[in-house]
């Protein structure tokens, strides 16, 4: 997922699902934040959940707009959902917040219809934002959550599919922090990078005092993906370098870290990394050229030895790629927007993630999509 545009800015919190690729669906999710109407405090806003089976990609208009669930009771403020993921079976979910607490949707059907589960949170959260959620089967799933100051990140657990959730540690913040779920096969792992050091714990070892594998040293990661028991993220070298890729795996008893590729990336700031083989991966975000932004793609069809930059449409210029997910070691699929200012765009891109170019949508600018993710259908049948 995409560092979040909204709430404390120095807290990223990321999720990444791994896992064969072949023909799915993919569900993207953010707000329309509309016009004000007089002096609402909602500006009239909307939630945004978009669905595409990639079976019917090349269709005239294949994104399909989900409804999405009234509330239950009356929320403040416009609803924000920043993040989607898959359980099992299918099932999905969407979540967020609104200045009245979190809120969270689960689809049971790959994404056609959703049902508003924010009441079963605990009482606790009320005050507070879904930052992330992971689940490792159909009933198994965590949450990070802040409040609305920022304080946190809070760790929630349920073992009930959503029903039911308790909690499990507040973990320990500095400024700049960032937190990254990862699904590792049945495994939920947390990577952390705090200054210039990132850790991977297992959490189901995870104890109020959270207990840190090896670290890794002068590396502050920002975008993490990866395919099977492999690990790539994307990170800072030290404070004044700009991204580069970097691959990580842990190995060995002692959990230590492996460094790969990466030397000849251009600059620029990686956002989001996908892979949907050991060999097949891409990584987006921005690069600046003069003064002006650009969308960066960069792929890798031989497991990261080496990297090629991709070409985007010139109408993009001044957007960043916020989220990307490969359908297929052959097929990639992209959210970018244009920080600060209304612009969005869906893209797709063949031939090996090399040429990217705009999927019809009927969002216009006041749309903001946040993240993206890839259902396995097949799973579902």
């Amino acid at each position: 997922m995409a560092r979040f545009l909204l709430g404390l800015a120095s807290v990223a919190l990321w999720v990444v699902l791994t896992g064969e690729a072949g023909a799915g669906v993919l569900v993207a999710v953010g707000t329309d934040y509309g016009e004000k109407p007089g002096e609402s405090t909602d500006y009239g806003s909307q939630p945004i959940i978009l669905r595409l089976d990639t079976a019917d990609a090349a269709g005239a208009q294949p994104w399909f707009r989900s409804a999405v669930p009234e509330a239950a009771a009356p929320r403040l403020g416009p609803p924000v959902l920043v993040g989607v993921v898959e359980a099992a079976g299918g099932t999905a979910w969407t979540f967020g917040w609104t200045e009245s607490g979190p809120i969270v949707f689960r689809s049971d059907d790959t994404g056609y219809c959703w049902t508003d589960v924010s009441d079963a949170l605990p009482a606790g959260t009320r005050s507070h934002r879904a930052r992330a959620m992971v689940f490792s089967n159909d009933v198994d799933g965590w949450m990070l959550t802040t409040d609305t100051m920022g304080v946190g990140p809070y760790l929630w657990r349920t073992r009930t599919a959503g029903r039911e959730w308790e909690g499990v540690s507040s973990l320990s913040l500095s400024i700049g922090d960032t937190f990254h779920f990862r699904k590792a096969g049945p495994e939920i792992q947390l990577l952390r990078s705090s200054g210039d050091e990132t850790t991977l714990s297992d959490l189901s070892n995870l104890s109020p005092k959270t207990a840190d594998g090896v670290p890794l040293k002068g590396v502050r990661a920002n975008a993490i993906g990866g395919y099977g028991s492999e690990l790539w993220i994307a990170g800072d070298r030290d404070r004044n370098d700009t991204d580069k890729i970097v691959a990580l795996y842990a190995h060995g008893p002692d959990g230590s870290w492996s460094r790969r590729g990466g030397e000849a990336l251009p600059d620029g700031q990686l956002r989001s990394i996908a892979f949907a083989s050991s060999t097949a991966g891409v990584a987006c975000g921005s690069t600046i050229v003069g003064d002006v932004t650009y969308p960066l793609c960069v792929s890798t069809t031989d497991g990261g030895a080496s990297w090629a930059q991709s070409t985007f449409p010139p109408d993009l210029a001044g957007m960043v790629v916020t989220d990307v997910v490969m359908d297929s070691p052959a097929e990639s699929y992209a959210i970018a927007q244009r920080l600060g200012d209304p612009g969005m765009a869906i893209l797709a891109a063949a031939e090996r993630s090399r040429t990217w170019h705009r999927m019809d949508t009927d969002l216009d600018s006041s749309s903001h999509l946040r993240a993206m993710a890839r259902l396995d259908v097949g799973a579902a049948r």
